[in-house]
């Protein structure tokens, strides 16, 4: 009887966990569009704000939205549009490199080179013209 008991907790508990990551995963949200920003701005200069648009690339996921978390917080951010972003997500930006090979002219790996993830361009939000 004890082992039906336990065996009923455990699928309860594992259906909790399964309720919890769900939940954990619609914490995700979008960048603020410019037009959208300015009252955020105005309600919290602590962080220096952005003016962020990651560029499409080519192949599988070019067009996709770029996931980046800066100390819990979440966003997507669309790519080939302006949106406001924290100093944050700027340097997670910067940060996210990867390797790519060297290739001699007969195609052999000579050596690897690092590369940033994501081309973007960032402008400084100048908080004092507002």
């Amino acid at each position: 009887m004890a082992n039906k008991n336990e065996e009923a907790k455990a699928v309860k508990d594992s259906a909790s966990v399964k309720d919890e990551a769900k939940t954990d995963a619609a914490v995700v949200e979008t960048a603020t569009p410019p037009e959208e920003a300015g009252e955020q701005l105005n309600a919290a200069k602590v962080e220096k704000k952005y003016k962020l648009t990651i560029n499409s690339e080519t192949g599988p996921g070019g067009s996709d939205a770029v996931f980046v978390g800066v100390n819990g917080k979440q966003s997507l951010v669309p790519r080939d549009k302006e949106c406001v972003v924290s100093e944050g997500v700027i340097n997670v930006l910067n940060d996210a490199v990867m390797k790519l090979p060297i290739m001699d002219d007969e195609g052999k790996i000579i050596g690897w080179r690092q590369a940033k993830a994501h081309s973007f361009v960032a402008v400084p939000i100048d908080e004092g013209a507002a």
